[in-house]
């Protein structure tokens, strides 16, 4: 396991951490060992470091396979975004956190930093797009999203895959071209946002788009029924698009054009009884960020999906939608009411409750630290909230399986320095040789 730690270890984590025995891969290790398995990563969003913590011991105890935290741009951009945590305080945060708890060396379970939703609107913002990638895998990044579906005409696939190429292409010029063998690429087609679900025929021809800009392997964020932030999900809506997404991904395949799966964005407002519908029909990775919120909170939740309770009150005239803090869970009711006033007082309600992590982060990680009650409770409670995820996508126990996978990738190059390389594609798909300088 030493040996593989070494072997496989992505080559911009070397640069950074050399002498590191954390085990971070690359994200494309993860991905295709997720797809062939036909299990979902669950990605851990973070942003609030403190979930790191409880996460890494519940992995250690109980859940046994590989971690994936992310953090998108809006949360943590090169300036730290409304949580403060850029994506090098992230990196550190995590591999200083999992030496903390021991999980390095031969017994460490894979690692892979993602940066998540590097979003623009229009041409203008590519030019910081592309310093927030480069930045993340000069950080230690061996994943990472391109979402350029915002730009006012989600239907116009054609305009979002361009604009998605050339965000990744001024990417990759500052790197040589090996790097994007090991690195997970994540390509959104349309935001969840979005007033209607991702077709299949988008997906395919998104799909396309990409593999005739010569990107070889890659997942596609698509909106297949979900929201971001508290908001509940349709159950025959959410089923009715990931079969169009699973019919999307058929095509595709059956086209010999590498998609490692489907990722779901948006999962707090999914009952827990539907999660199996995201490995079911396709899914190879999904986002969970707002439910980690409310549990560190302990806000008032919605017994079947972890979605924080949010009655309409009235503030000053206007109605809002507020959260109602349990006292028997998550951070202090006395920190909970400094946060409460400190919202009150800028008129952060609604999803707009997010934005307290950049002035409350060091707060909450305080009373964790010193607080044994406030702790254990809040370890417990992510413990649970994250085990609906894991049972669900059927991923508890496989690290085996994805050591054995990261085996293979090393074994055909995924990991060796220089330009040639051979494509890993899909089950079912043949692979072929690429060639190609740095």
């Amino acid at each position: 396991m030493a040996k593989l730690n070494k072997a496989a270890r992505s080559h911009n984590v070397r640069i950074v951490r050399p002498d590191s025995e954390v085990f971070i891969v690359g994200g494309n290790s993860l991905f295709r060992a997720a797809q062939n398995l036909g299990v979902t990563i669950p990605a851990w969003s973070i942003r609030c470091p403190i979930v790191v913590d409880a996460l890494v011991k519940a992995h250690i105890e109980d859940f046994k396979f590989p971690m994936l935290f992310e953090i998108a741009a809006s949360e943590g951009g090169l300036d730290g975004g409304y949580t403060g945590l850029t994506i090098e305080r992230l990196f550190d945060y995590v591999v200083d956190t999992n030496v903390a708890l021991g999980n390095v060396g031969e017994k460490a379970m894979p690692i892979v930093v993602h940066r998540d939703h590097n979003t623009i609107k229009n041409e203008d913002g590519i030019p910081k797009a592309i310093a927030i990638g480069v930045k993340g895998i000069e950080m230690g990044v061996t994943s990472m999203s391109i979402d350029a579906s915002h730009h006012g005409n989600a239907d116009d696939v054609q305009k979002t895959a361009t604009l998605c190429r050339k965000i990744v292409d001024g990417i990759m010029e500052k790197f040589p071209k090996w790097y994007f063998k090991f690195m997970g690429l994540e390509l959104e087609v349309r935001d969840v946002g979005s007033d209607k679900t991702t077709s299949a025929e988008e997906l395919v021809k998104f799909g396309k788009l990409l593999r005739s800009f010569g990107y070889e392997h890659f997942a596609i964020a698509a909106h297949t029924g979900t929201r971001h932030g508290n908001f509940e999900v349709d159950p025959k809506e959410l089923r009715a698009a990931m079969e169009e997404g699973k019919k999307g991904l058929q095509i595709l395949r059956a086209e010999g054009i590498n998609v490692y799966g489907t990722v779901q964005h948006g999962t707090t407002g999914v009952n827990y009884d539907l999660l199996h519908f995201v490995p079911e029909f396709g899914g190879v990775k999904a986002n969970v960020a707002t439910g980690f919120q409310n549990v560190v909170l302990g806000l008032e939740v919605d017994p079947k999906n972890g979605k924080a309770i949010e009655p309409k009150i009235n503030v000053n005239g206007k109605s809002v939608t507020w959260s109602t803090k349990d006292p028997n869970h998550g951070i202090s009711e006395g920190l909970w009411k400094h946060i409460e006033e400190e919202c009150f007082r800028r008129g952060w309600f609604g999803n707009d409750l997010k934005k307290i992590h950049l002035p409350f982060n060091g707060a909450i990680a305080e009373e964790y630290r010193t607080n044994k009650k406030i702790r254990d409770r809040i370890d417990q409670e992510i413990h649970a909230y994250a085990k609906h995820f894991v049972d669900a996508f059927g991923i508890k126990g496989k690290n085996p399986a994805f050591l054995a996978s990261i085996e293979e990738d090393v074994r055909n190059g995924m990991y060796a320095e220089g330009p040639e390389r051979k494509v890993f594609v899909m089950a079912g798909t043949d692979a072929d040789e690429v060639k190609g300088g740095d």
